[in-house]
């Protein structure tokens, strides 16, 4: 009885971060004109299309990515978040799905569907209340060359997305190692995700950073 109570709860709040994400085919009728969600059109995008430097191998999967750089969060940095895909209870911070659909993950994080044979594992992290906060994917590529074109896939469809519950200001695609990660958001939180993943992981690849049109 027990689990199947948290289970239900964990479906309930993975409902609510959805239905306050991105949803294709939708109107937004309730954008956040406020000043904090103003997006910042004077920054140029950046795409980096060089070849990342030679680094290190790291052979971390991406749920474990993403747990180290919660891990550095102080306390006055961290907010209601939860991943994963909630098989077994509610995940408090980063979880791993462990099955693989290619709707689902476009649904929650932005992954385009049709490039779900590039990866062979995900993980995310968002913000519990609000997707629009804060929501990072992360991917294991199974070839890595596949890697600039995965970033540049997922980048294309996430800006497609039409946008409830406020508008996302920043959009970030990074490597560490053959594991990519999107994380689109407020810019503060997108800020301090990219600086503690690349205080961590100094060689993470910073592949496009640019606001939400």
């Amino acid at each position: 009885m027990k689990r199947t109570i948290t289970i239900l709860l964990a479906l309930t709040l993975a409902l609510g971060a959805v239905s306050c994400g991105g949803n294709n085919g939708s109107t937004d009728t309730s954008a956040d004109t406020s000043a904090e969600a103003t997006v910042d059109t004077s920054a140029d995008a950046t795409v980096d299309t060089s070849a990342p430097a030679e680094s290190e191998t790291t052979t971390d999967a991406p749920v474990d990515i993403l747990k180290k750089v919660w891990e550095t969060y102080g306390e006055d940095e961290k907010f209601a978040s939860t991943g994963g895909d909630f098989t077994d209870e509610i995940v408090e911070g980063p979880g791993a799905y462990s099955a693989l659909d290619g709707d689902t993950l476009d649904s929650v994080l932005g992954f385009p569907a049709a490039s779900i044979d590039k990866i062979d594992s995900a993980a995310s992290f968002m913000h519990m209340m609000n997707a629009n906060t804060f929501t990072s994917g992360a991917y294991h590529v199974k070839d890595s060359a596949d890697i600039e074109t995965l970033a540049t896939e997922l980048r294309d469809n996430i800006q497609a997305r039409q946008w409830m519950c406020g508008f996302p200001e920043t959009l970030v695609v990074a490597s560490v190692g053959d594991v990519v990660i999107s994380a689109f958001g407020k810019k503060a939180f997108i800020d301090t995700f990219v600086n503690k993943l690349s205080d961590l992981y100094p060689a993470a690849n910073v592949i496009i950073t640019e606001p939400i049109e």
